[in-house]
């Protein structure tokens, strides 16, 4: 087999790459899939930076050296900041991404909707519920 037919795959597959790179829809998807990206990133971030014990769950070694602050001015800068995660995410253009990034979309939506509306019905004014509070997940630090 001569050295050019070889090579011929390989240059076909660079031709389909910069004519699929050259499709402004191609660039749209790739610039909101990687929006989506930075979001999801930044978002899981600052949830492991607020909740030490979390990040420790999942294996985040460090802020072991802490525990979270529950003053309601830290819940109200949360509410804040899942709130602009929120107008960020509206910013993204959902059908410019993949099935699976709609699906993480969604949840994602989901989820801060979910918090935002924990945090502006205030119940972490209520910390201490028979099934939830530091007196139930302390104690369980050393098993997770």
């Amino acid at each position: 087999m001569s050295r050019s037919i070889k090579l011929l795959p390989i240059v076909a597959l660079l031709g389909a790459l910069l004519a699929s790179s050259a499709d402004p829809g191609f660039a749209q998807q790739a610039e909101a899939s990687a929006r989506l990206e930075r979001l999801f990133a930044e978002a899981w971030e600052f949830a492991l930076q607020e909740n030490p014990l979390f990040a420790t769950q999942v294996g985040d070694r460090r802020y072991n050296d802490r525990l979270p602050s529950v003053t309601v001015s830290d819940y109200q800068r949360r509410l804040v900041r899942q709130l602009s995660f929120l107008e960020r995410l509206e910013a993204i253009d959902k059908s410019s991404l993949s099935e699976s990034e709609r699906t993480s979309y969604d949840i994602f939506k989901r989820l801060g909707e979910d918090q935002v509306g924990e945090l502006e019905f205030r119940s972490y004014l209520i910390p201490i519920t028979n099934r939830n509070g530091f007196h139930v997940s302390f104690p369980q630090l050393p098993r997770r």
